[in-house]
Protein backbone atom coordinates (compact mmCIF):
# COMPACT_ATOMS: atom_id res chain seq x y z
CA UNK A 1 0.00 0.00 0.00
CA UNK A 2 1.49 3.29 -1.13
CA UNK A 3 2.13 6.18 1.19
CA UNK A 4 -0.08 9.30 0.85
CA UNK A 5 1.64 12.67 -0.11
CA UNK A 6 0.08 15.42 1.57
CA UNK A 7 1.69 18.98 0.16
CA UNK A 8 1.66 21.94 2.40
CA UNK A 9 2.06 25.08 1.49
CA UNK A 10 4.50 27.27 3.47
CA UNK A 11 4.93 31.53 2.94
CA UNK A 12 7.80 32.11 0.13
CA UNK A 13 10.84 34.07 1.82
CA UNK A 14 12.13 36.96 -0.19
CA UNK A 15 15.64 37.54 0.23
CA UNK A 16 15.28 39.64 3.22
CA UNK A 17 13.23 37.07 5.08
CA UNK A 18 15.76 34.86 4.46
CA UNK A 19 19.10 36.67 5.93
CA UNK A 20 16.68 36.58 8.96
CA UNK A 21 16.35 32.88 8.72
CA UNK A 22 19.42 32.05 8.20
CA UNK A 23 20.69 33.82 11.31
CA UNK A 24 18.41 33.82 13.14
CA UNK A 25 18.88 33.90 17.66
CA UNK A 26 16.91 32.23 20.08
CA UNK A 27 15.35 35.49 20.44
CA UNK A 28 14.43 37.05 17.10
CA UNK A 29 13.42 40.95 17.21
CA UNK A 30 12.14 42.39 13.37
CA UNK A 31 12.01 45.78 13.18
CA UNK A 32 10.09 46.35 9.65
CA UNK A 33 8.64 48.93 7.72
CA UNK A 34 4.90 48.39 6.43
CA UNK A 35 4.41 45.52 3.98
CA UNK A 36 7.95 44.13 4.17
CA UNK A 37 5.87 40.85 5.25
CA UNK A 38 6.62 40.84 8.81
CA UNK A 39 3.40 38.64 9.69
CA UNK A 40 4.30 36.61 6.92
CA UNK A 41 7.93 35.96 7.94
CA UNK A 42 6.15 35.26 11.55
CA UNK A 43 3.63 32.71 9.64
CA UNK A 44 6.65 30.98 7.91
CA UNK A 45 8.37 30.48 11.23
CA UNK A 46 4.89 29.00 13.29
CA UNK A 47 4.21 26.56 10.39
CA UNK A 48 7.64 25.32 10.59
CA UNK A 49 7.45 24.67 14.18
CA UNK A 50 3.86 23.42 14.30
CA UNK A 51 5.13 20.64 11.48
CA UNK A 52 7.95 19.69 13.42
CA UNK A 53 5.52 18.50 16.40
CA UNK A 54 6.76 22.00 18.46
CA UNK A 55 3.96 23.98 20.65
CA UNK A 56 3.21 27.12 19.27
CA UNK A 57 1.62 30.09 20.45
CA UNK A 58 0.76 33.52 18.58
CA UNK A 59 0.30 37.03 20.61
CA UNK A 60 -0.78 39.99 19.03
CA UNK A 61 -2.34 43.36 20.83
CA UNK A 62 -6.37 42.86 20.83
CA UNK A 63 -5.98 46.35 18.32
CA UNK A 64 -4.72 44.56 15.54
CA UNK A 65 -7.81 42.20 15.32
CA UNK A 66 -7.68 42.14 11.71
CA UNK A 67 -4.03 41.03 11.21
CA UNK A 68 -4.81 38.56 14.30
CA UNK A 69 -7.74 36.94 12.51
CA UNK A 70 -6.01 37.15 9.05
CA UNK A 71 -3.28 34.48 11.27
CA UNK A 72 -6.17 32.36 12.35
CA UNK A 73 -7.44 32.21 8.72
CA UNK A 74 -4.10 31.35 7.33
CA UNK A 75 -2.65 28.86 9.52
CA UNK A 76 -6.23 26.66 9.03
CA UNK A 77 -6.23 27.25 5.27
CA UNK A 78 -2.42 25.71 5.13
CA UNK A 79 -2.60 22.89 7.42
CA UNK A 80 -6.07 21.79 7.14
CA UNK A 81 -5.17 18.35 5.62
CA UNK A 82 -2.76 17.82 8.52
CA UNK A 83 -5.17 18.98 10.56
CA UNK A 84 -6.61 16.73 13.72
CA UNK A 85 -8.61 19.44 15.78
CA UNK A 86 -8.84 23.16 15.08
CA UNK A 87 -11.41 25.06 17.89
CA UNK A 88 -12.51 28.20 16.25
CA UNK A 89 -13.95 30.02 19.46
CA UNK A 90 -10.73 29.26 21.58
CA UNK A 91 -8.19 29.80 18.78
CA UNK A 92 -6.38 26.18 19.00
CA UNK A 93 -5.24 23.91 16.43
CA UNK A 94 -3.75 20.34 16.89
CA UNK A 95 -2.30 18.65 14.37
CA UNK A 96 -1.94 14.69 13.48
CA UNK A 97 1.38 14.35 14.25
CA UNK A 98 1.16 16.41 17.77
CA UNK A 99 1.86 19.77 16.74
CA UNK A 100 -0.31 22.48 18.71
CA UNK A 101 -0.98 26.08 17.94
CA UNK A 102 -2.57 28.43 20.48
CA UNK A 103 -3.58 32.39 19.21
CA UNK A 104 -3.41 34.87 22.09
CA UNK A 105 -3.63 38.42 22.62
CA UNK A 106 -1.84 40.74 25.17
CA UNK A 107 -4.65 41.06 27.33
CA UNK A 108 -4.85 37.70 27.75
CA UNK A 109 -1.50 36.76 27.59
CA UNK A 110 -1.87 35.59 31.65
CA UNK A 111 -3.21 32.54 29.87
CA UNK A 112 -0.28 31.82 29.05
CA UNK A 113 0.77 31.12 32.55
CA UNK A 114 -1.64 28.39 33.34
CA UNK A 115 -0.27 26.31 30.56
CA UNK A 116 1.57 23.41 32.24
CA UNK A 117 3.64 21.79 28.89
CA UNK A 118 5.43 24.99 28.07
CA UNK A 119 6.07 26.52 24.60
CA UNK A 120 8.86 25.58 22.20
CA UNK A 121 8.05 29.38 19.96
CA UNK A 122 6.03 32.17 21.00
CA UNK A 123 5.91 34.53 18.11
CA UNK A 124 4.97 38.47 19.24
CA UNK A 125 3.32 40.34 16.37
CA UNK A 126 3.34 44.21 16.04
CA UNK A 127 4.54 44.13 19.92
CA UNK A 128 5.02 48.09 19.40
CA UNK A 129 0.98 48.62 20.21
CA UNK A 130 1.30 46.24 23.03
CA UNK A 131 0.19 47.73 26.61
CA UNK A 132 3.42 46.34 28.97
CA UNK A 133 5.80 44.84 26.83
CA UNK A 134 8.97 44.73 28.59
CA UNK A 135 6.36 43.83 32.07
CA UNK A 136 4.88 41.03 30.16
CA UNK A 137 8.30 39.66 28.37
CA UNK A 138 9.52 39.39 32.04
CA UNK A 139 6.72 38.12 33.80
CA UNK A 140 5.05 35.99 31.82
CA UNK A 141 6.51 34.81 28.23
CA UNK A 142 10.56 34.70 29.29
CA UNK A 143 8.92 32.22 31.91
CA UNK A 144 6.69 30.34 29.41
CA UNK A 145 9.71 29.11 26.76
CA UNK A 146 12.10 28.04 30.51
CA UNK A 147 10.83 24.42 30.06
CA UNK A 148 11.30 23.67 26.70
CA UNK A 149 14.43 26.18 26.16
CA UNK A 150 12.19 27.89 23.66
CA UNK A 151 12.61 30.51 21.13
CA UNK A 152 10.81 34.03 20.66
CA UNK A 153 9.87 36.20 17.83
CA UNK A 154 9.36 39.41 17.78
CA UNK A 155 7.92 41.33 15.19
CA UNK A 156 6.76 45.26 14.51
CA UNK A 157 6.86 48.47 12.54
CA UNK A 158 7.97 51.11 15.30
CA UNK A 159 6.02 53.17 17.41
CA UNK A 160 8.10 55.70 18.95
CA UNK A 161 11.11 55.64 21.22
CA UNK A 162 9.20 52.57 23.25
CA UNK A 163 8.85 49.17 24.81
CA UNK A 164 9.63 47.73 21.49
CA UNK A 165 12.62 50.18 20.88
CA UNK A 166 13.71 48.57 24.50
CA UNK A 167 13.53 45.11 23.36
CA UNK A 168 14.92 45.52 19.81
CA UNK A 169 18.17 47.00 21.70
CA UNK A 170 18.88 43.86 23.37
CA UNK A 171 19.49 42.56 19.72
CA UNK A 172 21.86 45.90 19.03
CA UNK A 173 23.61 45.31 22.07
CA UNK A 174 24.68 41.99 21.02
CA UNK A 175 22.71 40.32 24.11
CA UNK A 176 23.47 36.46 24.55
CA UNK A 177 20.53 34.70 22.36
CA UNK A 178 19.06 37.92 20.72
CA UNK A 179 19.25 38.96 17.46
CA UNK A 180 17.60 42.28 15.78
CA UNK A 181 17.03 42.88 12.37
CA UNK A 182 15.43 46.56 10.86
CA UNK A 183 14.90 46.29 6.79
CA UNK A 184 12.36 49.40 5.37
CA UNK A 185 9.59 48.18 3.58
CA UNK A 186 11.40 48.56 0.02
CA UNK A 187 13.47 45.38 1.17
CA UNK A 188 10.49 43.45 0.13
CA UNK A 189 10.77 42.83 -3.69
CA UNK A 190 7.44 42.72 -4.83
CA UNK A 191 6.14 45.96 -4.58
CA UNK A 192 7.10 48.23 -7.04
CA UNK A 193 9.93 51.11 -6.24
CA UNK A 194 7.92 53.64 -7.45
CA UNK A 195 5.18 52.95 -4.50
CA UNK A 196 7.67 54.35 -2.17
CA UNK A 197 8.47 57.57 -4.10
CA UNK A 198 5.03 58.26 -4.00
CA UNK A 199 4.23 57.73 -0.34
CA UNK A 200 7.50 59.36 0.35
CA UNK A 201 5.19 62.82 -1.27
CA UNK A 202 2.29 61.83 0.22
CA UNK A 203 3.61 61.55 4.13
CA UNK A 204 4.45 63.44 6.39
CA UNK A 205 8.30 63.33 6.78
CA UNK A 206 8.23 61.33 10.50
CA UNK A 207 5.88 58.84 9.45
CA UNK A 208 7.72 57.96 6.29
CA UNK A 209 10.57 57.25 8.17
CA UNK A 210 8.57 55.66 10.64
CA UNK A 211 5.73 53.38 9.01
CA UNK A 212 8.67 53.12 5.37
CA UNK A 213 11.89 53.38 6.86
CA UNK A 214 11.59 51.34 10.26
CA UNK A 215 12.75 53.97 12.23
CA UNK A 216 12.27 54.53 15.96
CA UNK A 217 11.56 58.29 15.64
CA UNK A 218 12.24 60.84 18.32
CA UNK A 219 9.57 61.75 20.71
CA UNK A 220 8.39 64.46 22.93
CA UNK A 221 11.41 64.73 25.45
CA UNK A 222 14.00 63.77 23.00
CA UNK A 223 17.36 65.34 24.22
CA UNK A 224 19.28 65.04 20.80
CA UNK A 225 17.88 65.80 17.62
CA UNK A 226 18.94 64.48 13.69
CA UNK A 227 21.92 62.13 15.08
CA UNK A 228 21.62 60.54 11.64
CA UNK A 229 23.36 64.22 10.08
CA UNK A 230 26.15 64.04 12.45
CA UNK A 231 26.96 60.40 12.82
CA UNK A 232 28.91 59.64 9.51
CA UNK A 233 32.22 58.54 10.17
CA UNK A 234 34.39 55.71 10.23
CA UNK A 235 36.55 54.48 13.60
CA UNK A 236 40.37 55.36 12.55
CA UNK A 237 43.20 53.87 13.36
CA UNK A 238 45.39 55.46 16.15
CA UNK A 239 47.48 58.65 15.16
CA UNK A 240 49.62 61.49 16.75
CA UNK A 241 46.80 64.31 17.75
CA UNK A 242 45.42 66.19 20.48
CA UNK A 243 42.97 63.22 21.72
CA UNK A 244 40.67 63.64 24.58
CA UNK A 245 39.33 59.34 26.12
CA UNK A 246 35.76 59.62 28.02
CA UNK A 247 34.97 56.58 30.30
CA UNK A 248 32.23 55.82 31.56
CA UNK A 249 32.38 52.31 33.47
CA UNK A 250 30.05 49.56 33.83
CA UNK A 251 30.22 45.92 34.51
CA UNK A 252 27.80 43.40 34.61
CA UNK A 253 24.56 44.83 33.58
CA UNK A 254 25.94 48.65 31.90
CA UNK A 255 29.10 48.58 29.96
CA UNK A 256 32.42 50.47 29.93
CA UNK A 257 32.66 52.91 26.82
CA UNK A 258 35.46 54.55 26.32
CA UNK A 259 35.12 57.49 23.58
CA UNK A 260 37.70 59.00 21.64
CA UNK A 261 37.18 62.23 20.10
CA UNK A 262 40.15 64.73 18.56
CA UNK A 263 40.16 68.09 19.87
CA UNK A 264 41.52 69.72 17.23
CA UNK A 265 38.71 68.55 14.26
CA UNK A 266 36.21 68.27 16.79
CA UNK A 267 35.79 64.20 15.42
CA UNK A 268 34.41 60.92 17.21
CA UNK A 269 37.78 59.11 15.65
CA UNK A 270 37.02 55.88 18.14
CA UNK A 271 34.89 53.88 21.03
CA UNK A 272 34.81 50.73 22.33
CA UNK A 273 32.95 49.20 24.48
CA UNK A 274 32.79 45.87 27.30
CA UNK A 275 31.09 44.21 30.31
CA UNK A 276 30.80 41.58 32.05
CA UNK A 277 34.78 41.48 32.90
CA UNK A 278 36.52 42.17 35.83
CA UNK A 279 37.81 45.50 36.64
CA UNK A 280 41.49 44.47 36.00
CA UNK A 281 40.74 43.36 32.46
CA UNK A 282 38.83 46.86 31.93
CA UNK A 283 41.77 48.51 33.40
CA UNK A 284 44.04 46.70 31.32
CA UNK A 285 41.76 47.27 27.68
CA UNK A 286 42.01 51.05 28.54
CA UNK A 287 45.66 51.37 29.24
CA UNK A 288 46.15 48.93 25.52
CA UNK A 289 44.00 52.03 24.23
CA UNK A 290 46.26 55.00 26.10
CA UNK A 291 49.43 53.27 24.79
CA UNK A 292 48.16 53.29 21.41
CA UNK A 293 46.78 56.76 21.06
CA UNK A 294 48.99 58.18 23.54
CA UNK A 295 45.32 61.19 24.47
CA UNK A 296 46.43 64.44 25.99
CA UNK A 297 43.63 63.58 28.59
CA UNK A 298 41.67 60.77 29.72
CA UNK A 299 38.53 61.98 31.75
CA UNK A 300 37.12 59.45 33.56
CA UNK A 301 33.78 58.76 35.77
CA UNK A 302 34.68 59.19 39.29
CA UNK A 303 31.28 58.08 41.10
CA UNK A 304 31.09 54.89 43.02
CA UNK A 305 33.56 52.30 41.57
CA UNK A 306 35.19 54.70 39.48
CA UNK A 307 37.44 56.38 41.90
CA UNK A 308 39.12 52.87 42.97
CA UNK A 309 39.49 52.40 38.81
CA UNK A 310 41.11 55.91 38.84
CA UNK A 311 43.50 55.46 41.42
CA UNK A 312 44.82 51.89 40.20
CA UNK A 313 45.53 53.80 36.74
CA UNK A 314 46.98 56.92 38.02
CA UNK A 315 49.48 54.29 40.13
CA UNK A 316 50.05 52.56 36.62
CA UNK A 317 51.26 55.96 35.35
CA UNK A 318 48.40 57.03 33.40
CA UNK A 319 47.31 60.41 34.13
CA UNK A 320 43.60 60.33 34.64
CA UNK A 321 40.89 63.48 35.40
CA UNK A 322 37.86 62.21 37.34
CA UNK A 323 34.79 63.30 36.63
CA UNK A 324 31.77 63.64 39.20
CA UNK A 325 28.42 63.03 37.92
CA UNK A 326 25.49 65.02 39.77
CA UNK A 327 22.42 66.28 38.64
CA UNK A 328 23.70 69.78 37.90
CA UNK A 329 27.06 68.25 36.00
CA UNK A 330 24.85 66.24 34.25
CA UNK A 331 22.80 68.36 33.06
CA UNK A 332 25.51 70.93 31.77
CA UNK A 333 27.58 68.22 29.91
CA UNK A 334 24.30 66.80 27.96
CA UNK A 335 23.51 70.17 27.35
CA UNK A 336 26.57 71.09 25.97
CA UNK A 337 26.86 67.41 24.14
CA UNK A 338 23.02 68.14 22.29
CA UNK A 339 23.92 72.38 21.39
CA UNK A 340 27.16 70.89 20.01
CA UNK A 341 25.00 68.14 17.92
CA UNK A 342 22.47 70.79 16.91
CA UNK A 343 25.15 73.23 15.40
CA UNK A 344 27.24 70.73 13.81
CA UNK A 345 29.95 71.36 16.24
CA UNK A 346 31.19 67.79 16.56
CA UNK A 347 31.10 64.80 13.88
CA UNK A 348 30.36 61.51 15.52
CA UNK A 349 31.00 57.57 14.37
CA UNK A 350 28.32 56.16 12.42
CA UNK A 351 27.38 52.83 15.06
CA UNK A 352 23.92 51.62 15.33
CA UNK A 353 24.25 51.44 19.32
CA UNK A 354 25.25 55.38 19.81
CA UNK A 355 22.74 56.60 17.30
CA UNK A 356 20.30 54.71 18.99
CA UNK A 357 21.22 55.64 22.68
CA UNK A 358 21.35 59.46 21.50
CA UNK A 359 17.99 58.92 19.99
CA UNK A 360 16.31 57.29 22.79
CA UNK A 361 18.06 59.72 25.58
CA UNK A 362 15.55 61.65 27.04
CA UNK A 363 14.08 64.09 29.95
CA UNK A 364 11.56 63.55 31.94
CA UNK A 365 9.85 65.63 34.28
CA UNK A 366 10.05 63.75 38.20
CA UNK A 367 7.00 63.59 40.34
CA UNK A 368 8.53 66.43 42.57
CA UNK A 369 8.55 68.92 39.62
CA UNK A 370 12.54 68.03 38.90
CA UNK A 371 13.90 66.63 35.23
CA UNK A 372 16.32 63.95 34.63
CA UNK A 373 17.97 62.78 32.05
CA UNK A 374 18.20 59.19 30.76
CA UNK A 375 17.45 56.14 28.34
CA UNK A 376 14.20 54.57 28.81
CA UNK A 377 13.28 51.72 30.95
CA UNK A 378 15.06 48.40 30.39
CA UNK A 379 17.65 50.18 27.85
CA UNK A 380 21.10 51.99 27.88
CA UNK A 381 22.82 55.55 27.78
CA UNK A 382 26.76 54.17 28.66
CA UNK A 383 28.13 55.82 25.39
CA UNK A 384 26.06 58.68 25.87
CA UNK A 385 27.70 59.61 29.16
CA UNK A 386 31.04 58.82 27.49
CA UNK A 387 30.31 61.19 24.74
CA UNK A 388 29.28 63.67 26.78
CA UNK A 389 32.19 63.66 29.48
CA UNK A 390 34.97 63.14 26.49
CA UNK A 391 32.92 66.19 25.03
CA UNK A 392 33.31 68.03 28.02
CA UNK A 393 36.78 67.13 27.75
CA UNK A 394 37.40 69.03 24.56
CA UNK A 395 36.03 71.91 25.22
CA UNK A 396 38.03 72.65 28.56
CA UNK A 397 41.63 71.19 26.79
CA UNK A 398 43.11 74.45 26.75
CA UNK A 399 42.29 74.77 30.51
CA UNK A 400 44.92 73.75 33.18
CA UNK A 401 44.86 70.13 34.28
CA UNK A 402 44.70 71.27 37.93
CA UNK A 403 41.88 73.62 36.99
CA UNK A 404 38.98 71.10 35.75
CA UNK A 405 36.88 70.22 38.52
CA UNK A 406 33.17 70.95 38.68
Amino acid sequence: MSEQVINIRLPRLHPSQAHVERNKKRYTVLCCGRRWGKTSYILYEVAMALLQGKRVAYVAPASTDNAYKAVWRDVQERLKPITKKSNQADKTLTLINGGHLALYTFNAIDRLRGDTKGWDVIALDEVAFAPNLNKSWGDVIRPALADKQGRAFISSTPKGLNDFYAIYQRGVQGENDWASFRYPSMANPYIPPSEWGLMESELTASTYQQEILAEFVEGAGAVFRDIGDVSTLEERAPYNGRIIFGVDWGRDNDYTVISIIDADTRQQVGMTRFNKIGWDVQRARLKALYDAWQPMRVVAEENSVGGVNIEALRLDGIPVMGFTTTMQSKRQIIDSLSLAIEKRDILLLNTEIQKNELMAYAQRKTSSGNYQFGAPSGAHDDTVMALAIAWWGVQNAVLNFDMLMF
